[in-house]
């Protein structure tokens, strides 16, 4: 307790002998058993601390706590143990307000797309396999022509939405019979000829 002591009602400043901190009450509050403001503020946080990782384990024992909790909606660094990615998000949001790992939610966008795209190319293009990762519609993936084993990379989009298949096999309609028995032959003894080539200074 600092002096000067002004009476019961009147307040009183106090060092706390814990934690160091320096408040004021009225003095009969301190001589009834009130403690620290301070150590009774940090006490409570500890306790919401400690319930909020005892329900988020409960609820969501995927995730592992990074950060300090610091209220139900100040933002705590979080990590997936499902995908390993770290992200920051409220305690509230993960807890009341069913918010998630964001790239696990990408991933699972993805894994509907691939399906959806798989589906579609067996039945839109059966003469081809696919060799890349899917990553979206609009990103490029490695495809194999399983009659000519020609093999490029093209959005999933293009595949899809349209009818063109191999680039390779499509050239075959563009050249006669003796040119593809020659280019046949040819690929038999160098594999990386390229059918219907024509160099730059030609065009």
């Amino acid at each position: 307790v600092i002096p000067p002591y002004l009476g019961a009602l009147k307040p009183i400043r106090y060092i706390c002998s814990k934690c160091g901190y320096l408040g004021s009450c009225k003095a009969t509050l301190l001589m009834n058993g009130q403690g620290c403001a301070n150590c009774e503020r940090l006490k409570r946080e500890k306790n919401k601390d400690t319930k909020f990782k005892e329900q988020l384990k409960e609820e969501h024992p995927e995730y592992k706590i990074l950060g300090q909790y610091q209220g139900r909606d100040v933002p705590i660094k979080i990590q997936c143990s499902k995908c390993g990615s770290a992200f920051t998000i409220t305690p509230a949001s993960l807890l009341y307000r069913d918010q998630e790992c964001a790239n696990c939610k990408r991933n699972r966008r993805f894994k509907i797309q691939e399906v959806k795209f798989r589906k579609q190319m067996k039945k839109k293009h059966p003469e081809l396999k696919i060799l890349g990762k899917y990553k979206g519609t609009e990103v490029k993936i490695k495809v194999l022509c399983i009659k000519c084993r020609n093999s490029w990379s093209v959005t999933p989009h293009s595949l899809v939405s349209s009818n063109s298949g191999c680039p390779n096999c499509a050239k075959r309609y563009h050249t006669s019979f003796p040119e593809q028995a020659i280019y046949f032959y040819v690929k038999q003894v160098f594999a990386d000829a390229i059918n219907d080539y024509r160099p730059t200074w030609l065009h």
